[in-house]
């Protein structure tokens, strides 16, 4: 199996995309040729039989040269390949289409467009992490799971003697849907009742009104008397800091809306942490731990400031086992290399 992998980013310094380079890899474990096609090319370690072509977009290319670049791409090595595979970028397969060659689009979005409807109809596969993880029903779309790396978002080695002040930490893009603000009232009510802890938020802006936003936050932080200590923006992290700074969490919290399956829940779950969650997605995942685990109401504060508070008061011990019963579960269900060898029976049953 000869693969043409088209992908956004290619950098595995890259706090956002640099998860999409353990995915090259692992996929390269299970063809035997693997090319890459990238928006942006950066730092990547890479297999023998992966090679790489990029779009230019570290260069400084406009949007009309990148398209050239991506024709040139493609059409260097189309015809060696069998499949196409779109990572996240519906785009792409549209693109791609006048070559007329088997597409696989992997995507993930709760709600659609004309772009998404059409990458549906020109794809022989559409791949997504579970059923409601992509907006349209069609006898073409797989649910497959997601895709962590199991061995990089593992627990620490032995048991963590944590900290007198635990940390609480959400990853997640500094934008108004991962709900950043309702977790900074909850650490306001656990300051108020004298409960010791640091939560932290880890993560970048990306889009439009991102800024504002991280504005808005430290603006309210401000008014409610809070320390940077007591809710702290640290931004961006490198893929290495990040794990580092799960692994001495004490609990992770992902108030991501249901409709969404954010892989930042899972990456915090292999870690071996329990998690706070509204999203009845995970349900699966937390077990018998779901009651304990899971909101009911994600936009109150005081919903999450007593769990906070209730799953402090469990011993570190019990705590552990709690995450590393979500963490089993979690990689069975959506490790790495399992979800590569899905994608590619997919592509060899043609």
């Amino acid at each position: 199996m000869r693969v043409l992998m088209i992908v956004q980013e290619l950098n595995e310094t890259s706090w956002l995309r640099g998860f999409i380079v353990g995915w090259v890899r692992a996929l390269a474990k299970h063809v035997e040729t693997l090319y890459v096609l990238t928006l942006e090319r950066g730092e990547a370690n890479l297999p023998d039989n992966v090679f790489v072509q990029s779009m230019g977009k570290e260069r400084g290319y406009n949007r009309w040269q990148e398209l050239r670049e991506f024709y040139r791409g493609v059409g260097r090595v189309v015809d060696q390949v069998d499949v196409i595979f779109s990572h996240m970028t519906p785009r792409y397969t549209l693109l791609a289409a006048v070559y007329r060659k088997p597409q696989m689009l992997w995507f993930i979005h709760p709600r659609a467009n004309l772009e998404i409807r059409a990458a549906l109809i020109l794809s022989k596969w559409v791949t997504t992490a579970t059923e409601d993880s992509f907006p349209i029903k069609s006898s073409r779309v797989f649910p497959l799971g997601h895709g962590i790396d199991t061995d990089f978002y593992s627990p620490a080695s032995e048991s963590i003697t944590f900290e007198q002040i635990p940390l609480i930490l959400a990853v997640g893009r500094v934008t108004p849907i991962k709900k950043h603000h309702v977790l900074l009232e909850a650490a306001a009510l656990l300051r108020d009742r004298k409960q010791m802890l640091r939560i932290t938020v880890a993560g970048g802006t990306a889009a439009p009104g991102d800024e504002a936003y991280r504005a808005e936050l430290i603006r309210r932080r401000d008014e409610l008397g809070l320390t940077e200590n007591q809710f702290n923006l640290v931004g961006a992290l490198q893929p290495l800091e990040l794990v580092a700074m799960l692994r001495e969490a004490a609990i992770a919290t992902n108030l991501t809306p249901p409709g969404s399956f954010d892989k930042a829940a899972l990456e915090a779950m292999l870690t071996g942490i329990p998690i706070i969650t509204p999203n009845p997605a995970f349900d699966s995942l937390l077990g018998e731990y779901a009651g304990l685990l899971r909101l009911n109401m994600p936009n109150h504060a005081a919903e999450i400031a007593d769990r906070i508070q209730t799953i402090l008061e469990i011993p570190a011990g019990e705590r552990r086992k709690i995450g590393l019963d979500l963490r089993e579960r979690t990689a069975a269900a959506h490790g790495l290399d399992n979800l590569m060898q899905r994608l590619v029976a997919l592509m060899e049953k043609g």
